[in-house]
């Protein structure tokens, strides 16, 4: 006889579910209301039912706008995809330039410390000694990196630098400063192409709420020209992806 329970206490800590991801379903959504108004846009210019929306008098510009505000949406969601594609790339793209910047910053914080030592050490504060710059953003690798170069550097009518470090001469110094130009370049670069990116979901998400808007009055029109009571509409009123049974809402 067997002494197994056969009726064991049920899992109380099942394993958690992994949450769902929402970007795509947001771009489904986009795209499956593309969809619906470029069938009923079609609809509306189909020869056998623009006579009966004319005869409703909806306003026969309607349709022809939807199929190419539809395209432009169609076009932007792939741009928007492309950008965030990109992204991973970019952002590979953003660590390789933190890392060629601390490169150049490297032995110049070598040459601080052995300047700043003993009762001076704590100046070493100022070159990010100490500070892992590897896992800071590009952001702050270049605060560090002008931070140097301003204590590095003369100031206004030739004042001398703050700090002299042996090795570091004018050469140096330049490599650093052109360091700082072309990374702070990228980096500005970054920030502008999230900034179109955000941009561009503002424009689909606008754009596809007047397309829906617009694709509502078409089956409005339709829904009244062709109401679900009478005889023979069914094919009509599935074709503007109008309820069988009911009314539209």
């Amino acid at each position: 006889m067997s002494t197994e329970n056969p009726n064991p206490a049920p899992n109380n800590d099942p394993e958690p579910q992994k949450p769902k991801r929402t970007r795509g379903v947001v771009n489904k959504k986009f795209l499956q209301e593309v969809k619906d108004s470029r069938a009923v846009a079609t609809a509306a210019l189909d020869s056998a039912y623009a006579p009966g929306l004319a005869e409703v008098e909806l306003d026969a510009t309607i349709a022809p706008g939807m199929i190419t505000l539809a395209k432009s949406i169609e076009t932007s969601i792939g741009n928007l995809q492309g950008g965030r594609a990109g992204k991973g790339s970019a952002t590979d793209q953003e660590a390789a330039a933190r890392e060629a910047l601390i490169a150049v910053i490297a032995p110049i914080q070598t040459a601080a410390k052995r300047v700043f030592k003993g009762d001076t050490e704590k100046l070493r504060d100022a070159y990010f000694i100490g500070t892992s710059l590897a896992n800071q953003s590009l952001d702050f690798v270049l605060l560090a990196a002008r931070a140097i170069h301003e204590r590095l550097s003369p100031g206004e009518n030739n004042v001398p630098p703050k700090d002299t470090l042996p090795g570091i001469n004018a050469a140096k110094i330049q490599e650093l400063s052109g360091a700082i130009g072309t990374y702070d370049d990228k980096n500005t670069t970054q920030e502008d192409q999230d900034g179109n990116n955000q941009m561009s979901l503002e424009q689909i998400e606008t754009a596809v709420a007047t397309l829906a808007g617009k694709r509502h009055d078409i089956q409005l029109a339709a829904d009244q020209r062709w109401p679900w009571r009478a005889q023979g509409v069914r094919t009509i009123r599935k074709t503007f992806l109008l309820p069988e049974d009911q009314p539209l809402e």
